[in-house]
């Protein structure tokens, strides 16, 4: 059908019917004197048969309109369906891509985190990840804490700008706040330490830090140990993330390198 609508020789057959219908009724007209009662009759039939070619040709000039649009706008909408599926691909690609940055991103932070080389003794290791700390998030004072194997019982192993001149007490699972913070394998942030909780002694006085965080280390079943961690201002998520990820490094190097397995 459409190829029929889209002959041009269709189309000038019957440009051709229309100038001799016109060319009829011209020469109908000259002899109207002659034969009027004939005339008029073949007139009449000439006239039907002029409006009906005429009214063919508007319809097929209309229907030839529509599909010629309908074509474009099949056309338009075939060009520009890829293009949207391009994009979309290319946010979703965007989307991961960042995602896949920012779990690096806190990966590398973590590790950097660590020394750059695993000393032998526990107690050196465990400096090394509080100055670190210290360089990183600016905290005041910070203990690290180890499990004693076959226990509930954590004893600190190493400490950072201590105020006190007693040792860090010993800590039981579900005791204290470290304890909960362990025992319930998540960490512990505080925002408003209690009063005299951390007393931080420099050369300009005594002030209580604002911020504490207990950071467990845990490794499936295996509690084995936390930090603790207190500054002045408060710590964001992606510390959070960064410090969650470097608990399970922590827990990995104390099982492999310090044959820490403790199961409480």
């Amino acid at each position: 059908m459409t190829q029929f609508l889209h002959n041009r020789l269709t189309i000038f057959i019957l440009f051709i019917l229309l100038l001799a219908d016109f060319l009829l009724l011209y020469s109908l007209f000259q002899r109207m004197e002659n034969l009027p009662s004939q005339t008029l009759t073949v007139a009449f039939v000439a006239g039907i048969l002029l409006a009906g070619v005429f009214s063919f040709f508007l319809f097929l000039s209309a229907v030839q309109k529509n599909i010629s649009e309908d074509e474009t706008i099949n056309t338009e909408a075939e060009t520009n369906s890829p293009a949207i599926n391009v994009n979309e691909s290319l946010s979703s690609s965007e989307n991961t891509r960042e995602i896949s940055d920012s779990t690096v991103s806190v990966h590398a932070d973590a590790e950097n985190l660590l020394p750059a080389a695993i000393p032998e003794k526990l107690e050196l290791f465990a400096e090394g990840v509080l100055s670190h700390l210290a360089q990183k998030f600016e905290i005041v004072t910070g203990l690290f804490y180890s499990s004693v194997p076959d226990s509930d019982v954590f004893r600190p192993v190493a400490r950072y700008a201590w105020y006190s001149p007693d040792p860090p007490p010993e800590i039981r699972l579900g005791e204290s706040l470290p304890g909960q913070a362990v025992k319930d394998r998540r960490i512990l942030y505080v925002t408003h330490v209690p009063k005299n909780y951390l007393t931080v002694i420099s050369g300009l006085g005594s002030s209580d830090p604002g911020f504490l965080l207990i950071l467990p280390i845990t490794e499936e079943d295996k509690k084995l140990g936390f930090i603790e961690i207190a500054a002045f201002k408060p710590f964001s998520e992606n510390d959070f993330q960064v410090l969650t990820q470097l608990g399970k490094l922590v827990a990995k190097i104390l099982i492999s390198n310090f044959n820490t397995n403790n199961r409480a």
